[in-house]
């Protein structure tokens, strides 16, 4: 096969991610070109491999090799800058601002040069101290050579974050607000509302910083860069003394994402609870509870049914959820039928109000809102526990009524009750471990549970006269 057709195929595979079939057929080519110019487009075409595969050392060697073969500067220039893009992702970043100056001699043209400064004023920033001046100087000449606002926006943004890190936030107010003018892509333009938070955060005006996490909180679609900017939101409220809001940032953002869960405190999650209760509702807290127990009971404490219950019901129809969906406007919890429901009574409008805080809902991003598996899973664990609280209390029962049984042997009420209960909730457990719930279950076990109250009060009251009676007996007279 010739060697410019297995080179070929070897950058087909490589652009499929066949990286093991590229190799080797850049190998075979190697061995096939006459000429060094093709020789050396394999071993710069291996390097690539070994770059995207993160095979440093390889990708570095041929580079070097592909440099040695080459005699055209444009060339030559392209394999010292994909080296500068390895050691810079490898933490060497004197080697790529070494390999940034030849590059930056070699290539004859303003958009290559361009590339050279802006990847060396990054090496620059990414050393710190003492370096943001020599970044900024190629951030500026990189923003003069770029004929595109795309490239002139991301010089704007690393120049802001150069000017942020000196301290000289209005100089990075300013990189932040030009970027965002030049770049138009909705995360971009987010991580330029986000810096430009933070750097008025630095600066105490945090009105200006919650402005700015709000913004970013719009412009980004990742739930996880959504539930930062609620954090950050909810970081300043604190620092302003407005815990109470502090409080519902912090559970709309684990609500967007649990793991921020593990960022906070157990004692200070109790701390701010115990301080504002009226702020301390049903839905928050929730959200709080599923995702860190630990905040409102110890370790293997069972929890109360009761209370258990307030926290999985709907606040609207007061029900058990059946398919619990978080809201995250405004970090409420819902079932799902009730926001739907919400829909259809206004006319299915584009957005309809969040029935407790009354923070719009977005009919067609609401419609992408996943089950919160969370609290999905405590209530199963909520009918559980219940089915397992009915089964002690109708045992108990049985067991302190079996001496009053009738005279031939028929059970008491309590007795029969108990049975009934045992028996509805028996025929539930398979379905429950499989995970499903639906009104119908929940309406037979909320029947179950009243079936518990009333036996267990019976119980209660046919032991207290059994003992009266024993207490005027005859034989306790003699």
């Amino acid at each position: 096969m010739h060697a410019r057709t297995l080179l070929r195929r070897a950058n087909a595979h490589r652009l499929q991610g066949q990286y093991d079939l590229a190799i080797a057929d850049y190998n075979a080519a190697f061995s096939l070109c006459p000429d060094s110019a093709s020789k050396a487009d394999c071993r710069f075409n291996r390097g690539i491999v070994h770059d995207d595969q993160g095979q440093y050392d390889l990708a570095i060697a041929d580079y070097n090799e592909a440099f040695n073969l080459y005699s055209d500067n444009l060339y030559k220039g392209n394999c010292r800058f994909n080296s500068a893009i390895v050691h810079y992702d490898h933490g060497q970043y004197d080697l790529a601002i070494a390999a940034s100056n030849e590059a930056l001699d070699l290539f004859p043209d303003n958009l290559d040069k361009a590339h050279c400064h802006f990847r060396r004023g990054m090496a620059y920033q990414a050393q710190g101290q003492g370096r943001y001046n020599l970044a900024i100087d190629d951030f500026n000449k990189a923003f003069n050579l770029y004929p595109d606002n795309l490239h002139k926006g991301k010089c704007c943004f690393q120049l802001g974050i150069a000017h942020q890190a000196q301290g000289q936030y209005d100089l990075a107010i300013d990189d932040y607000n030009e970027a965002y003018k030049l770049l138009a892509d909705n995360l971009n333009r987010a991580h330029c509302r986000w810096n430009r938070g933070l750097t008025y955060n630095a600066q105490g005006q945090y009105d200006l910083a919650i402005a700015d996490y709000n913004e970013a909180f719009n412009l980004y679609s990742d739930n996880h860069k959504k539930a930062d900017c609620i954090l950050k939101r909810g970081l300043v409220r604190q620092a302003q003394g407005e815990h109470a809001s502090a409080v519902a940032d912090f559970a709309i953002a684990i609500g967007l994402n649990p793991q921020i869960a593990s960022r906070f405190s157990i004692e200070n999650l109790k701390g701010f609870f115990k301080n504002y209760p009226a702020f301390y509702d049903k839905s928050l807290r929730a959200n709080l509870t599923f995702c860190q127990r630990q905040s409102f009971c110890n370790e293997g404490e069972a929890p109360n049914l009761s209370e258990a219950y307030e926290y999985l019901e709907d606040p609207v129809t007061n029900r058990l959820m059946n398919d619990p969906v978080t809201i995250p406007v405004s970090g409420q919890t819902y079932d799902r039928k009730t926001i739907e429901d919400v829909f259809v009574q206004l006319g299915s409008p584009v957005q309809a109000p969040c029935p407790l805080s009354r923070l719009p809902i977005v009919q067609a991003e609401f419609k992408k809102l996943a089950t919160n598996i969370l609290i999905k899973k405590q209530i199963e664990k909520y009918l559980l526990l219940l089915e397992e609280k009915a089964r002690n209390v109708l045992l108990a029962a049985s067991t302190v009524n079996a001496p009053n049984s009738g005279a031939e042997g028929q059970p008491n009420v309590a007795s029969v009750r108990a049975s009934s209960a045992s028996v509805a909730a028996s025929s539930n457990s398979n379905r429950l471990k499989e995970g499903r719930l639906d009104h119908s279950r929940q309406a037979r076990y909320e029947k179950l549970a009243a079936n518990v109250k009333r036996a267990k009060a019976q119980a209660q009251k046919e032991a207290f006269a059994s003992k009266l009676q024993e207490k005027i007996t005859p034989r306790n007279l003699g």
